[in-house]
């Protein structure tokens, strides 16, 4: 939900640190100061890909220009992001250095809220899965190492491209939901095979049993089909002697 922010949730400070030559602290005030941006975006969430949760014009301060006062050393591979409540995310430095990729204090020109009492801001970053999109950021650091965040560390997609085709096979195998659908699945196949045996061997037993019957049925028919004939035969008498 966004709605204009409470003036203690304005008064946030972002630490940039890392991997640069200036490390400093970023407060709300000072980043009203630079140059502002404004883009159009949509941020989708993975367990609702087929409709966007926030959507409109996001404003805030190209990412690239904050580190640009930082001064990234050499060797810096990713951007390591923390926010107040403890949630984590990474962006490998090619793409924090897009020029679409800011950091939004304001959405549809109304400032962003702070989650709990944390900071109104939000890392935007198009065509990204909302996994990306960190709200209540308190610091940025630059690393050297493959750092990974709260749901790239589960296995899902490091880059969270919208719409990438192995985005489906790494989802976290840890959901339990995942589980009880597997479960599921086991358990109505061994039930299946399980009725399927079962009617098979029904059908042999009668199948059996049709058998015996018939078999016993054509025994008997021959059995009545000889007793005539015996007896028209009649017994063997000896011949006559001359």
């Amino acid at each position: 939900m966004v709605v204009t922010a409470e003036p203690t949730q304005l008064n946030w400070v972002i630490a940039i640190n890392g991997l640069v030559e200036s490390p400093y602290n970023l407060s709300y005030t000072e980043i009203l100061r630079i140059p502002s941006t404004t883009i159009e975006a949509k941020l989708y969430c993975v367990d609702f890909p087929d409709r966007s949760i926030y959507e409109g014009n996001w404003k805030g301060v190209q990412l690239k220009k904050i580190l640009e006062k930082a001064v990234l050393k050499p060797g810096v591979a990713k951007l390591a992001f923390f926010a107040g409540d403890g949630f984590t995310t990474d962006l490998h430095i090619e793409d924090a250095l897009s020029p679409d990729v800011l950091i939004a204090y304001e959405l549809n020109g109304r400032s962003i809220e702070g989650a709990k009492g944390f900071p109104g801001n939000r890392l935007v970053v198009p065509g990204r899965w909302g996994y990306k999109w960190i709200a209540g950021i308190v610091r940025i650091e630059a690393v050297a190492h493959d750092f990974l965040g709260v749901w790239e560390s589960r296995g899902y997609p490091d880059k969270a491209l919208i719409n990438q085709p192995e985005f489906a096979q790494k989802k976290d195998l840890s959901d339990p939901g995942l589980y009880l659908a597997l479960v599921i699945i086991i358990l109505m196949s061994s039930l299946a095979v399980f009725f399927y045996l079962r009617q098979r061997h029904r059908g042999l037993r009668a199948d059996n049993s049709l058998y015996l019957t018939a078999e016993s049925t054509i025994l008997q028919l021959q059995s009545h089909q000889r007793m005539p004939q015996a007896s028209c035969l009649g017994p063997l008498k000896p011949t006559p002697s001359v």
